[in-house]
């Protein structure tokens, strides 16, 4: 018997394993997914929204957790709405592959399972708009990642990033230089520990007014800079900010 043929043999002895694969043992980190519930979404935020998933999914590697959350008038009303690790087989050599319990087929099963899950749960957001008079959209940022900080991999915003809470009030968020605003929020202890984690934002650039007209060119520049700021002084790692 060759030695290929004398693995395989051991390996049918063992048998495939009886219950549900841990995908989570796989993954190497976290991804926080956060969704501003703070402006009903239009036709624009939904179809961007759903665009944005697709990468959001694609990024994620072999048993990284997918952690979701909303962001509402107090950062006490987020919730998670979505906590599961990514079904994908870590890539492996000959002998490990055949030892372990991990089969792509199950895999790939089980990734359509996952998806469904999470687009039904995302579905039902858009099915059901909301809106607050008030968006604390820092701090419920800071404390959505802050259990993740020690394995933090992505942090993913789908939001017009306009702050409007007693810290930072909407008018103020507009008109103030970012470092003022960043101070701000360092005094009034409104910080996170990215990590390093790389920070994308989508549905940026459109004001929170009746129509949802584009911010005006300075306004934009400012909001912008003040997020990239704010992530970077609390260790985020590359940060892109955008409406698409």
């Amino acid at each position: 018997m060759t030695w290929r043929g004398a693995l395989l043999a051991l390996f049918l002895l063992l048998g495939p394993a009886a219950h549900a694969e841990d995908y989570c043992a796989y993954g190497r980190g976290v991804a926080v997914l956060l969704i501003d519930r703070t402006t009903a979404f239009d036709q624009t935020d939904k179809t961007l929204f759903l665009q944005a998933l697709d990468g959001v999914i694609a990024n994620l590697r072999p048993g990284d957790r997918l952690a979701a959350f909303t962001m509402t008038g107090a950062y006490t009303e987020s919730r998670k709405i979505f906590d599961r690790c990514n079904p994908a087989c870590p890539e492996e050599g000959f002998f490990a592959g055949l030892v372990s319990t991990c089969r792509p087929v199950v895999a790939r099963s089980d990734k359509v399972a996952f998806t469904r899950e999470l687009a039904q749960t995302l579905a039902g957001l858009l099915q059901q708009p909301e809106e607050t008079r008030f968006s604390d959209l820092f701090r419920t940022v800071a404390e959505a990642v802050r259990p993740y900080a020690s394995n933090l991999h992505a942090v993913i915003l789908f939001s017009d990033l306009i702050e409007n809470s007693p810290v930072i009030p909407e008018r103020e968020l507009k008109r103030l230089p970012p470092a003022e605003i960043v101070q701000r929020l360092r005094s009034n202890g409104v910080q996170a520990d990215f990590a390093g984690a790389a920070v994308r934002v989508f549905g940026f650039g459109r004001d929170d007014a009746p129509g949802r007209p584009p911010l005006a060119q300075p306004v934009r520049q400012r909001i912008a800079q003040a997020w990239r700021d704010w992530f970077a002084a609390n260790g985020a790692g590359a940060v892109e900010i955008g409406f698409r």
